[in-house]
């Protein structure tokens, strides 16, 4: 069986780690239409080697756009650090402290323009080497340590090969990551003798199993499934007989409880086997999830990357050995009592009889499985039933049917559907950050006394029987809850006609703004409203709170940083307060970025993240080359159905004096808004309330517009935003 256990996104490969010319020249190109006729704004490419050991130092070397006069590598955990070495640019020396848990990092660049897009970073427990010299061939492998981390980048129209010592009778594992490291690699492994007889193939994933049949060399190349290549294709290769987890049950525990779990892997101490789990071993271990919510440490917590994952809470479990221990496997997090499937529960008639409430982890397995759970319930009962799957980083398609189930005179079983539910179609952040789910959820109000039935399905799972397809199964009392994303707004397209996505850093320069979507998935009901607030800013730079109104999942932060502002590169909180049952609670946003910037989103798909933190970067060595001010800052009232006016003052550079045409932003009222004048230092923008139905209460609006001018001798097309407008609607006293 062979399976990706890492996702593999790499950098381009460079042999004896110097590029080929011809990359170089591909990475501009690929920067060149984000960056043309932009404001330096900068954006990392590649950090190689990707990673390192925890309680080391290690030289790393940067690539991407605008990343001038780089002052330091910015860490999510403020135990990894990154200083520039002195004559050498994008050349740093980074120091992880020992207690650095192992796990996914972020990364950013600061220089001259503030702080750059982010990266990933791993800290393993393993010693750590980098490719060198040169190993295309079978005949030039080069020798790879079982057990050591290689850090690599794929090339252009090239494999690579390593050659390792096996003994006869060891379960050798064979993981390639890169996806997960915002790599573009896709990684394709083969294993090979010397006599160049193929042994084992994972065409596209990370992972090939393999048992050795007798001692001796043995051979693994490493590709692109495409045979892409550039510094943007890193991978880190790891060959080694240490423990693996491909999947535990139950996959989520209850908050607080010590239970048992069974850990489904290769290579597991003390494990067992049996001919139903194919390759797989099992280790029953017993796991106590945190009681509170949980502290990531700055890491990336494995599976939980992905916009679709913003509200599923969880920690991180690993084997331990005397190595190095195993990757981590993603437990959930369970507000009810957890439970496993218990086969057979494959028709309707042998259905799993379950109390509610109750989480059930179960597997997609075999093909074609269809899992039954049968639980008594009560009028007036009220229950939240939701599949996890797909966004525990699973190729699946959850289904559930809910029926009824009745029995007449003659003792006949009679079945009534309820309710069919299909996936999440919910989308917080549009395409640049699209949270939708093939997941699905669904509030049961119980109508009558009796018994009833869920059956849970995977609408993929007709191709192949495949053990790791787990699913958690919630039929729980209700439990409100919000988590938050932030994510800064990108520019308007330079060209006409084009469909680009950017990749956007915060930064603001002297006297600039710069917005952040604030984005609140709503769990089980909760529609209280959501006031926002930003910690750890710097002097000089504000971002006035908002809220995010009951019912609604959006706000906007609008950072400013004054006119005299100093140069400023660190990591900021935003939080969101609401109340739950009466109780105050309070939720820290995590970052959201695009991978890799798209050309146009009809014809690439936009792959989107969440990070483990948040950088802002402040420009003060330049002034903001247009910079919108909100009046004087004071509450603007107006009544529901009239009009109001929004005064802005504007200052500009030499060079951009053109009119500016502003559209207003910060509520969806204005998705249609007609675009405004504004000529010379001030002006003002009329806002017919009735057209726009903006609806009573306070809200935070703000000012967009796009201009030409002359920066630094070039000519560009920017984006600029005002300073928010704090504007409360009084309800019509005439209805």
């Amino acid at each position: 069986m062979s399976r990706s256990v890492f996702s593999c996104n790499p950098f381009s490969k460079a042999r004896a780690l110097v590029a080929p010319a011809n990359f170089w020249g591909a990475i501009i190109c690929l920067f060149a239409w984000t960056a043309s006729a932009q404001l330096p704004h900068s954006r990392l490419a590649s950090v190689f080697p990707p990673g390192g050991q925890a309680g080391s130092e290690v030289e790393v070397t940067t690539s991407g756009a605008d990343l001038v006069e780089g002052r330091a590598l910015l860490f999510s955990n403020p135990n990894i650090s990154g200083k520039p070495i002195e004559g050498q640019a994008n050349k740093f020396k980074v120091s992880i402290s020992a207690d650095v848990a192992p796990g996914i990092y972020d990364v950013w660049q600061v220089g001259k323009y503030g702080v750059s897009t982010s990266r990933a970073f791993v800290v393993g427990l393993r010693r750590e080497v980098s490719e060198s010299g040169s190993h295309g061939s079978l005949t030039s492998a080069a020798e790879v340590p079982l057990g050591v981390t290689l850090n690599a980048r794929a090339e252009s129209g090239a494999s690579d090969f390593y050659r390792f010592k096996a003994r006869r009778g060891q379960r050798i594992l064979i993981e390639c990551a890169a996806p997960e490291l915002d790599s573009r690699m896709e990684p394709s492994l083969v294993l090979y003798d010397l006599d160049a007889a193929e042994l084992g193939r994972s065409r596209s994933g990370g992972l090939i199993d393999y048992v050795a049949t007798e001692d001796g060399d043995l051979a693994v190349k490493v590709h692109d499934l495409q045979f892409r290549g550039g510094a943007d294709h890193v991978y880190r290769l790891l060959i080694h007989d240490g423990p693996r987890i491909d999947f535990m049950l139950p996959a989520a525990g209850q908050a607080g409880k010590a239970a048992r779990h069974v850990v489904f892997g290769r290579n597991l101490p003390d494990a067992r086997s049996a001919p139903k789990d194919g390759p797989l071993e099992r280790l029953e271990v017993e796991v106590t999830p945190p009681a509170n919510a949980v502290d990531w440490r700055g890491a990336r917590p494995a599976g939980m990357a992905a916009p679709s994952a913003i509200g599923i809470q969880g920690f991180e479990y690993r084997v331990a050995s005397e190595e190095a221990g195993s990757n981590p496997f993603a437990v959930g997090i369970s507000s009810a009592p957890v439970a496993v499937e218990k086969e057979p529960n494959d028709t309707s008639a042998e259905a799993q009889k379950i109390a509610v409430p109750i989480e059930i982890s179960g597997q997609f397995y075999r093909q074609r499985d269809q899992d039954w759970y049968e639980f008594p319930a009560k009028k007036g009962d009220s229950f939240w039933i939701e599949v996890i799957s797909e966004r525990l980083g699973l190729p699946t398609h959850p289904f559930a049917l809910v029926q009824r189930v009745t029995v007449d005179d003659g003792g006949v079983e009679k079945l009534t559907d309820i309710k069919e539910l299909y996936e999440n179609a919910a989308n917080l952040g549009g395409r640049r950050f699209n949270t939708y789910s093939r997941d699905a959820s669904w509030r049961f109000d119980v109508k009558e006394d009796g018994i009833y039935r869920v059956m849970a399905r995977d609408l993929y799972n007709v191709a192949g029987a495949q053990p790791e397809r787990i699913y958690r199964l919630a039929i729980r009392a209700a439990a409100p809850d919000f988590q938050l994303a932030a994510m800064t707004e990108e520019p308007l397209p330079v060209k006409a006609n084009t469909r680009p996505v950017y990749q956007w850093p915060l930064h603001v320069r002297k006297g600039g703004s710069m917005p952040v979507r604030v984005m609140a998935a709503r769990k089980d009901g909760f529609n209280d409203p959501i006031t926002v607030s930003v910690e750890g800013l710097p002097k000089g730079v504000i971002a006035p709170n908002v809220v995010i109104p009951a019912g609604q999942t959006t706000a906007w932060l609008v950072f400013t940083a004054s006119p005299d502002a100093a140069d400023w590169g660190g990591l900021i909180k935003i939080i969101g307060e609401g109340s739950i049952g009466g109780k105050p609670v309070k939720r820290m946003a995590r970052g959201a970025g695009i991978n890799w910037p798209i050309g146009d989103y009809r014809t690439e798909a936009v792959i989107s993240r969440m990070t483990s933190a948040i950088a802002l970067g402040v420009i003060g060595s330049e002034s903001a080359a247009i910079a919108m001010t909100a009046g004087d800052g004071k509450l603007i009232e107006a009544t529901a159905g009239g009009k109001v006016d929004l005064p802005v003052k504007v200052a500009r550079a030499a060079g951009f004096g053109a009119d500016l045409k502003v559209k207003v932003l910060g509520h969806g009222a204005f998705a249609k808004f007609k675009d405004a004048t504004i000529k010379g230092a001030e002006g003002k923008v009329a806002i017919d309330l009735k057209a726009y139905k903006l609806p009573p209460g306070e809200h935070a609006l703000f000012l967009r517009t796009q201009s030409k001018g002359k920066w630094d001798k070039k000519d560009l097309t920017a984006t600029f935003y005002s300073t928010p407008f704090r504007i409360k609607v009084n309800p019509d006293p005439k209805k």
